[in-house]
């Protein structure tokens, strides 16, 4: 019996050493695993995440969209983005002049700006008015470069210097600032980007653009994607297009 109970105290003992070796294993690997990238759903820098994400179904309105590039592109590139979101100011700065001079300035591509003021960030909002009144001049894409260059303080100040530096005419943005229209429209940009339920900003939707001046959606972007992700989905927005609507690019 004395026997029989060493035996099964060593068989106990090496079934425990197991269980704890096992759980070692598992332990070392959820540590060594590599994070997965953090969503876009504050704005912040992440990790891009896959471009295979749902297209609205209803083609989507750009009238009254700040815009640039030439009026008889078929191809449109809507952008919903905040300006204190870290991860609208990267793409900015690394895709945004690759598409305007591939894209844009070669006629291809019209490019659209709606208006996304995450609520958890303080001076998006008022910084999305000021830019939307310096638009009222024609001076909305260098307003927006700049505040993305330098993410500078988006405070009143910060936005006036701002304002300033790109030649707004101050009074005139003063009184824009003040009146509700310049308001009105960017809170319109905003509930149009929740009914698309947007997770994150930047968000970008690449389609056609129809006759009545709407964005049939192909493909929709999140984060601060590469040059490389706006040709793949600029191309399957092409190939969407009759023959005679296609860019020598896509031929």
């Amino acid at each position: 019996m004395a026997l029989n109970s060493r035996i099964r105290s060593i068989v106990d003992l090496a079934a425990a050493l197991s269980i704890i070796a096992t759980a070692g294993v598992l332990v070392w690997a959820n540590v060594a695993r590599p994070a997965a990238p953090a969503a876009n759903g504050s704005g912040s820098a992440s990790k891009p995440m896959p471009i295979a994400e749902p297209v609205p179904k209803d083609a989507q309105s750009l009238a009254n969209a700040v815009a640039k590039g030439s009026e008889s592109a078929r191809i449109g590139i809507i952008e919903y983005a905040d300006f204190e979101c870290p991860a609208c100011a990267s793409f900015m700065r690394g895709t945004y002049p690759k598409l305007v001079s591939t894209f844009v300035e070669t006629g291809k591509v019209r490019l659209y700006f709606r208006h996304f003021p995450l609520p958890n960030h303080q001076f998006a909002r008022p910084a999305a008015i000021a830019a939307q009144c310096a638009a009222e001049q024609e001076k909305f894409w260098p307003l927006y470069e700049r505040i993305y260059r330098f993410q500078p303080h988006l405070d009143e100040a910060g936005l006036r210097g701002t304002a300033q530096k790109v030649d707004v005419d101050l009074a005139q943005w003063s009184r824009c600032i003040a009146d509700d229209a310049a308001t009105l429209k960017v809170d319109a940009d905003y509930e149009a980007g929740r009914t698309l339920q947007l997770r994150g900003t930047p968000t970008f939707l690449v389609g056609t653009i129809q006759p009545d001046n709407h964005l049939r959606t192909n493909v929709r972007l999140y984060g601060a994607q590469s040059i490389d992700s706006f040709a793949k989905a600029i191309a399957v927005a092409e190939g969407t297009l009759p023959a005679t609507g296609r860019t020598e690019s896509a031929r």
